[in-house]
């Protein structure tokens, strides 16, 4: 079986947390039924965008960037108006193709 590894915001968390308990499941069977139901989608294949993901990794070697971080500056790339909230310092380093960190940028 394979995992699955998610970082949520503190407010997902929390609702995810008394989701579990009202429904006495385990957290993790939680995140399984509701993307088993559509309602978490998970919007990025990792196949589909293998090659870009092998370039940004590449060009942050030295870095190195992590497979999870390629994923979230890719998606950022895909979805125009999308911002990455973390406090991973690495992200003060990482730019989308368009050479920017933010939209704002």
């Amino acid at each position: 079986m394979s995992t699955l590894s998610l970082k949520l915001p503190d407010p997902l968390l929390l609702r995810l947390d008394q989701e579990s308990r009202q429904r006495r499941m385990t957290k993790s069977s939680l995140v399984r039924a509701t993307l088993v139901r559509g309602v978490v989608r998970i919007a990025l294949e990792i196949e589909d965008q293998a090659s870009d993901l092998r370039m940004l990794m590449q060009r942050y070697r030295d870095w190195p960037m992590s497979l999870a971080d390629a994923c979230l500056v890719r998606l950022a790339e895909l979805h125009k108006g999308g911002m990455i909230f973390t406090l991973n310092e690495n992200f003060r380093i990482y730019r989308r193709h368009d050479n920017k960190m933010r939209p704002d940028d």
